[in-house]
């Protein structure tokens, strides 16, 4: 049917074997993923997998912008093996190409890795949906003459820009770097613009200053990067704490945190622009300067701390406790408090009351910590 078409699931390609990987290094994905032929078909609910409808059949060799971005992927997934730390593995560490977990689970599916003793979980090399979305949307079917629609909506940062010596982080900062200590109205003022004041402010703001004109960031979306901006007050604490959507009453008390919403949120890299306020309101354009930005992704300790506030949340849904919910006082990185536009926005909960709707937050003390800890 008509609509946007998004991919179900990222393209698993082939098991990473942590003690080949020492000597086989890059080799380990080109020798196997160069020239891939994908098939997209339509998954439907009720379908049995031999009724589902092949949309498009795709021969996709990576453009080169892009090996490079998965190149650097790659070298960071073989860094973490050669650290003995191939048990810390993550998705979010890096943009197109990722490590996921691969087999049955709950611990049952555990290897050996050459620098430590520590098992790790098994793990394949796979392209991110969010690649898979842009493999799909960009690509011509094969034996047909269906082209593939260039970037849909999406103004790219790298095209014809991204020096041969830079990372793609380093490039993507350098692109902010003339900004950094200069008021909004400058920066305003430097790109020949005036954005008015909306909610979405300092977010159109950021995009601007990247040179975009559209709401995303083409490589951004690609590799599921999410924008997320920092303010400051004069003290230098966030203005506020740092919210996560709404979670589902339902979903929590039946999920595991592996199938849960905010381990999804959790395991994106952040791209975070900073903004502070140099009086003690923010109502004038000249009062908010921009200090800086950086890529950031949750380490893994940290993770664990996350993760155990939304288990203990979890629990508590499934006895039937709403209102005893870690807090932000309780200084363990995350906490729940209510995210709805009054006290009628509710949300069903497993035992048939409605209840207002909550949501995850980062506290602003550990945001302050981010920034102090990633802002050059």
């Amino acid at each position: 049917s008509g609509g946007k078409k998004v991919s179900k699931e990222r393209l698993v390609l082939n098991i990473i074997n942590y003690m080949d990987a020492p000597e086989k290094g890059w080799r380990m994905f080109a020798d196997k993923n160069s020239d891939l032929l994908i098939v997209f078909y339509l998954w439907e609910r009720d379908a049995q997998f031999l009724d589902y409808r092949i949309l498009k059949t795709v021969r996709w060799r990576f453009p080169e912008d892009d090996l490079r971005i998965i190149k650097e992927d790659w070298n960071i997934i073989e860094g973490m093996i050669n650290d003995g730390r191939a048990d810390q593995l993550s998705e979010r560490l890096t943009r197109y190409l990722a490590a996921c977990t691969k087999g049955v689970g709950h611990d049952r599916d555990l290897r050996e890795q050459p620098f430590s003793d520590v098992p790790a979980k098994q793990r394949a090399l796979s392209l991110k949906s969010s690649y898979m979305n842009k493999v799909f949307n960009e690509s011509d079917d094969v034996g047909s003459s269906i082209p593939g629609r260039r970037s849909a909506g999406y103004q790219s940062v790298i095209e014809g820009a991204w020096r041969e010596t830079q990372t793609f982080d380093e490039h993507v900062l350098s692109i902010f770097e003339p900004f950094v200590g200069k008021n909004c109205e400058e920066i305003e003022d430097v790109l020949g613009i005036d954005l008015g004041r909306s909610k979405q402010y300092y977010n159109s703001l950021a995009l601007r200053m990247a040179g975009v004109t559209t709401k995303h960031i083409k490589e951004f979306v690609d590799a599921d990067i999410s924008m997320k901006i920092v303010r400051l007050k004069r003290n230098g604490m966030p203005k506020e704490d740092m919210s996560f959507p709404h979670f589902k009453y339902t979903d929590l008390a039946v999920q595991t945190w592996e199938e849960s919403d905010l381990s999804e949120q959790m395991d994106k890299r952040f791209f975070f622009p900073v903004f502070q306020m140099t009086e003690l309101m923010d109502s004038d354009k000249d009062s908010v300067i921009f200090k800086g930005a950086f890529f950031w992704s949750m380490p893994f300790d940290d993770l664990m701390t996350v993760k155990k506030v939304w288990e203990d949340t979890a629990e508590k849904i499934r006895h039937g406790v709403y209102d005893d919910f870690v807090r932000r006082s309780d200084g363990r990185i995350s906490h729940v408090r209510p995210h709805a536009r009054d006290g009628a926005d509710t949300a069903q909960t497993p035992d048939g009351k409605r209840m207002v709707k909550k949501s995850f937050w980062l506290n602003s003390d550990y945001i302050a910590k981010i920034v102090r800890e990633n802002l050059r």
